[in-house]
């Protein structure tokens, strides 16, 4: 009879163990759909907020994603893709990022880190991300980056619809 009971108290804590992690990781994997904005937290725990799809202006470059650690309070990077065909671009090249027509941010790819697993060039800057961030959250239409190099220039436009969703979403979501 006591071997019943600690099967049956185990098999129950099992099962209810079981539940448990599956709700953990459906959180950890975690995602918010806005209307072209994207966010979303893996189990890695690092967060994503990016364009969900390419525009239809799309001139071979991709709109930048932001990243950060899902830690509360943790800093966003901002990841700048290559030019399509370009992995490897000249340090003397420079990524301009306008919100709604208006330039609030310009870097060299000197000042950039290469992060070929976040698929582009990488800073943490908060001189360079918070303002794009800023103009983003209180932009109206779009978001644009061109980058300028000695071996191509490209760039790209994406609305801001949902934008300030997503980056909500992950707020609570860390």
């Amino acid at each position: 009879m006591k071997l019943r009971s600690l099967f049956y108290t185990g098999a129950l804590i099992s099962t209810i163990g079981l539940l448990a992690l599956q709700a953990n990781a459906a959180d950890a994997g975690a995602k918010s759909v806005g209307d072209t904005w994207m966010a979303a937290c893996t189990s890695a725990m690092s967060c994503r907020l990016t364009s969900d799809r390419l525009p239809p202006e799309d001139g071979g470059l991709a709109i930048p994603a932001f990243i950060r650690d899902a830690k509360a309070g943790s800093p966003f990077s901002m990841v700048l893709p290559s030019p399509e065909g370009y992995d490897l671009l000249s340090p003397d090249g420079t990524y301009t990022i306008s919100v709604d027509d208006k330039v609030v941010a310009a870097v060299t790819v000197a000042e950039l880190k290469r992060d070929t697993a976040e698929g582009g060039y990488v800073t943490a800057d908060p001189s360079v991300v918070d303002p794009v961030l800023d103009a983003a959250k209180a932009g109206k239409t779009k978001i644009t980056v061109a980058y300028d190099g000695p071996e191509v220039s490209e760039f790209a436009e994406a609305d801001l619809s949902g934008f300030r969703q997503s980056l909500d979403w992950l707020d609570t979501h860390d």
